[in-house]
């Protein structure tokens, strides 16, 4: 807000993703507290393919922003469908989940997600970090690029192994429970922690620093 200081947003979210709902609710919900203005709320179905009537209603707006709350395949297409419209370089896109950085959804949008806003726990595939540098070469020999998705699955693998240890047993539910709701663990790209007792459960990883990334190429940013 203090670097951007965005005014008229617009959202076109996916309504049959949880987190992607909900991140795009927890924007709009927020927009009276950090003064910008909702100007369009748009959802979608996964597996559509056409878009261009939200974007259209998006379009007669006006926004300055445009949340893209979507996975690659649709993501890609709303993109793609913006620079039909004249959408594109006109509004700024953004998203959560470092969706943007994945080599993927820059090869789907022609690079039109160039100079997009996307955020995410912070972590660095480029890092000289001997575990990293083995989980990136062990990607790569599949062959398949690493993406921010398989260090969040790496790290999850890390927090239930953890939590298995800790908890003695590998088939007691509760205790498992339990003990990964206590996690503190220094995983691959960064600190993993959980406080979520059972009177106030809580899935969030309180551990990460969350960055914002311009992208500037196919695996630049």
């Amino acid at each position: 807000k203090e670097k951007f200081n965005p005014r008229r947003v617009a959202v076109l979210y996916d309504i049959t993703q949880d987190a992607l709902r909900a991140e795009a609710e927890l924007i709009r919900d927020l927009a009276s507290k950090m003064g910008y203005e909702i100007v369009a709320f748009e959802a979608f179905r996964v597996n559509d393919t056409d878009f261009r009537a939200q974007l259209t209603t998006i379009k007669g707006r006006n926004p300055e922003w445009l949340g893209v709350y979507a996975a690659n395949a649709e993501g890609s297409k709303i993109v793609n469908q913006m620079e039909e419209l004249g959408l594109l370089g006109k509004v700024s896109i953004f998203s959560g989940y470092g969706v943007f950085q994945d080599p993927t959804y820059w090869d789907l949008s022609n690079g039109r997600i160039k100079g997009a806003i996307n955020w995410a726990v912070a972590f660095d595939l480029t890092s000289t970090e001997p575990q990293m540098q083995k989980v990136v070469a062990d990607y790569k020999s599949f062959p398949e690029e690493p993406t921010i998705y398989s260090v969040y699955g790496y790290q999850a693998l890390q927090a239930a192994v953890d939590a298995v240890k800790r908890a003695c047993s590998a088939t007691d539910r509760e205790k498992f429970r339990d003990a990964l709701a206590q996690t503190r663990l220094e995983a691959l790209a960064g600190t993993v922690v959980f406080d979520s007792p059972r009177s106030a459960p809580n899935g969030e990883n309180q551990g990460g620093a969350v960055i914002i990334s311009r992208i500037t190429g196919r695996d630049s940013y």
